[in-house]
């Protein structure tokens, strides 16, 4: 009995043993490697404890940081820095100001009592799209977070102009209606109009699910935002009238967000999500300035008031990595809306009708711009 139990004994230790090494590898002091002294097995045959040791790990085979050594590095693989540019082309939506139209002839009563019979197409100034760009670098905590900075800057104008011959007349849409008379037509117009929106985030970025197939992450930052529209109509006739207005938001608050990638087989190819939301406080101002060759100031007023801006981002799109995913090119479209933000058609509309409080018609309107991103990045 107690030889039969010496054997199992030594079985079962056998059996642990085999299984530790295959799991953990050999420990110091193994005679398959280890990092301690290399001691000779007793009992083993000639030559197996070199074969063992020659095909065995150590610490000269370690890998090197920021070297890649596996055909696939799961999350952001073993980089310790990245920085990229974009290209947007975007277009402002819902920002229009219609400034001006053509009428069958001059008269003094007031436009809001009694509309005029309009004989031509509307003035409207409405930006199509136009450039703008995105930088940014960060640091690779470790193959699952990051944290970086990024700068966004577009910047779009338009301009208008209209003409038309006696009898016909122009009649402008922005000027003050308490100020019209009859030498308040004119016979050409021209109007500029200047979109600019500014952001500057800090972001921490960590996955919670990835591997070889696809990654999953949130993003958590702050965010300092700038939105700024600059109009300017000007008529001329015998005399000249303008309209200059201003209304713009600075404001800094929080930011969150989610985004995805799926890769092909080979990881080459990938398609990508992402979707943030930020909440901007900080205030809006805006100026109204109507003046003409016979008198510099008509009409001046200016406006401001605390303000909590949401501005929405949504980009998809798809791109290319090489084999290590140092070197990452994107093209993608992309959404961003600016919710309770103060535009200028609602402002000049706020002047006109003297209504300055009733929220339901005046500076809690939403922007937007959409349009395609194409994005180059670096990983080292």
């Amino acid at each position: 009995m107690k030889t039969s139990l010496f054997v199992f004994a030594a079985l079962m230790a056998a059996a642990l043993t085999q299984v530790a090494q295959a799991q953990y590898g050999p420990g110091p002091g193994s005679p398959y490697g280890g990092y301690g002294p290399q001691v000779p097995a007793m009992g083993m045959p000639v030559g197996y404890g070199p074969e063992v040791q020659a095909t065995a790990p150590s610490a000269q085979q370690a890998p090197i940081a920021g070297v890649c050594d596996d055909d696939c590095d799961p999350g952001f693989g073993c980089n310790c820095w990245y920085g990229f540019a974009e290209f947007l082309y975007l277009r402002a939506r819902d920002a229009e100001v219609a400034w001006a139209v053509p009428i069958d002839g001059a008269t003094d009563s007031d436009p809001l009592v009694r509309p005029p019979v309009q004989v031509g197409r509307v003035g409207v100034t409405d930006l199509d799209s136009q450039p703008g760009y995105r930088v940014g670098f960060g640091r690779f905590i470790n193959e699952a977070s990051a944290i970086g900075f990024t700068y966004t800057e577009w910047q779009g104008n338009t301009h208008d102009a209209l003409n038309t011959v006696a009898p016909n007349v122009l009649r402008p849409l922005v000027t003050h209606p308490s100020t019209f008379n009859v030498a308040s037509d004119y016979l050409d117009g021209f109007a500029n109009y200047g979109i600019r929106f500014k952001t500057l985030d800090i972001d921490y970025h960590s996955l919670f699910a990835y591997c070889c197939d696809y990654q999953l992450g949130y993003t958590l930052g702050i965010r300092y935002g700038q939105l700024q529209q600059h109009f300017r109509a000007d008529f001329a006739s015998n005399a000249t009238e303008f309209v200059d207005t201003q209304s713009n938001f600075y404001g800094a608050g929080l930011k969150a967000g989610l985004d995805g990638e799926r890769y092909s087989y080979n990881r080459n190819l990938f398609a990508y999500g992402k979707t943030f939301l930020s909440l901007l406080g900080g205030e809006s101002k805006a100026s109204y300035l109507q003046g003409s060759s016979f008198d510099p100031v008509i009409v001046n007023t200016n406006w401001k008031a605390g303000r909590l801006v949401t501005i929405y981002d949504l980009e998809v799109g798809a791109g290319w990595q090489n084999d290590c995913g140092t070197v990452r090119l994107s093209v993608g479209y992309m959404y961003s809306i600016w919710y309770n933000v103060t535009r200028t058609n609602e402002w000049i509309n706020a002047v006109q009708h003297n209504n300055f409080v009733d929220q339901s018609d005046n500076f809690n309107s939403f922007m937007a711009f959409d349009g395609f991103v194409t994005r180059l990045e670096l990983r080292w």
